[in-house]
């Protein structure tokens, strides 16, 4: 494999939007002064090896992430496509089979894997299992998923975008969670919930904050995410207004927090 395809991949893999050839090729030699000749072939090679594709969307390519293969998102997480059966490297681990799509691909971005581990460091405080969780802005539906496979009893996933709710109902069927998991591109008829997933770009979070506020369980959780690091004091002072700050990470430029109800 060449030398810069450990760089080339991680362009692909962690930007925030889909990239053309053409876009990728001029990202790289700004980014690392590498040559279209260099890049085309590392392409090329990540291809043959299986750790990229490409993907038409509306008359555009664009090289993405394969999902060919089993990938660890978290601790415990592992996603992987339906025909694939990975082995578990611990009895903790938790499978989820993710259909492959155009729209959201294998919720391997940094913020998805950052909300997963905001999942885990949430029942790794709470000891109580059961409970209800919504996951706003759904996409494939994995946050909700992983919430129920955790531990929630049942799960329900929001988007305004009809695709997202398409494809999160083949992974929930595909998973086997139809009456534990449900999405929608309207309002939950639940009322309250013991963890909410936002993984929302700033202004969309403040949009949600009081909303979210008056549906939490004192006792439950809001898991964070989708804001870069120079948003990430603006975003941690607004949701400390309603809720207990717990803990931050980050993964690149990308950050994740964990808030509690008041009652903590």
């Amino acid at each position: 494999m060449g030398c810069f395809s450990k760089d080339i991949f991680s362009i692909i893999k962690n930007s925030s939007s889909k990239h053309t050839l053409n876009e990728l090729v001029k990202i790289c030699r700004l980014k690392y002064n590498i040559g279209v000749a260099d890049v085309k072939k590392t392409m090329r090679e990540l291809v043959e090896r299986g750790d990229i594709e490409y993907i038409n969307v509306l008359g555009n390519t664009f090289p993405v992430v394969s999902f060919s293969k089993a990938a660890r998102l978290s601790v415990k997480i592992i996603v992987c496509p339906p025909d694939i059966s990975p082995d578990k490297d611990n009895p903790d681990d938790i499978i989820i089979r993710l259909e492959k799509t155009t729209s959201f691909g294998r919720g391997d971005h940094p913020t998805t894997r950052l909300s997963l581990a905001g999942c885990e460091k949430f029942f790794s405080w709470r000891e109580k299992k059961g409970g209800y969780a919504l996951d706003m802005g759904c996409g494939t539906g994995i946050l909700a998923m992983a919430s129920v496979f955790m531990g929630i009893e049942k799960a329900y996933g929001v988007d305004i975008d009809p695709v997202a709710v398409f494809d999160a109902e083949k992974n929930i069927l595909l998973n086997n969670l139809e009456e534990k998991v449900f999405v929608s591109n309207t309002w939950p008829e639940q009322i309250y919930f013991d963890l909410i997933f936002a993984n929302l770009r700033p202004p969309t979070l403040f949009k949600f904050r009081k909303k979210f506020e008056s549906i939490l369980y004192e006792s439950g959780g809001v898991v964070i995410s989708g804001y870069k690091k120079e948003e990430e004091k603006s975003v941690l002072d607004e949701f400390s207004k309603s809720f207990g700050y717990v803990k931050s990470w980050s993964e690149k430029k990308w950050c994740s927090a964990l808030f509690y109800g008041k009652e903590y």
